[in-house]
């Protein structure tokens, strides 16, 4: 019974991400769909800005969003029954490392929502076809991190391995063991018998 907590907070941690980045990357798609109705009145400079925008996003989506992911996936596996309730019940920002993290990290997950605020109301209010060409972009980058967070989550649930990256935990925390960045086992706090 005590392994159950663990197994819903992982579910609800990066469940929320899963759906937050697919939900995000539907809605987008409608918006960025509209490119597609008139793609043939694009400029030359307008073809050009595509192309970059989807080089750009393409490597965001296989560089920066895949360890992203690894990181949330990585935290998600460490939080442990032994963990307080309130590390359980705030799952998907323990997860994303907006707390019990490394100053950089808090900085990476605090600066990431800002990022996307500021550039939401910039976009949002781009003419066409340039915000139909960001949109698609972000689309990219957000089926691509959907798709890292499902792998690794498969991974470390019936591959029983654990993403090779840090949690980013802060120094001298004794509270989530992150030992094996190296590859070893799972941290203490994870049983092997305590998947999903």
């Amino acid at each position: 019974m005590p392994q159950v907590l663990p197994c819903i907070s992982r579910c609800w941690g990066l469940g929320f991400w899963v759906y937050l980045l697919a939900n995000s990357a539907f809605d987008l798609s409608k918006l960025a769909s509209k490119l597609f109705q008139n793609s043939f009145d694009l400029t030359a400079g307008q073809w050009c800005g595509l192309v970059a925008n989807l080089v750009f996003f393409g490597i965001c989506a296989s560089t920066v969003m895949v360890r992203w992911s690894a990181v949330l996936v990585r935290r998600a596996f460490i939080l442990g029954s032994g963990h307080r309730w309130l590390h359980h019940l705030l799952a998907p920002i323990f997860v994303a490392g907006f707390y019990r993290a490394t100053w950089s990290r808090i900085a990476k997950a605090w600066g990431l929502v800002i990022f996307i605020v500021v550039i939401g109301i910039i976009v949002a209010n781009l003419p066409y076809p340039w915000r139909q060409i960001i949109d698609l972009g972000v689309v990219i980058n957000l089926l691509g991190g959907t798709v890292a967070l499902l792998a690794h989550t498969a991974r470390a649930v019936v591959g029983k391995q654990l993403p090779k990256v840090s949690g980013d935990f802060p120094a001298g925390c004794t509270e989530f063991d992150d030992n094996c960045v190296t590859g070893g086992p799972y941290p203490q706090a994870v049983s092997l018998t305590s998947h999903c």
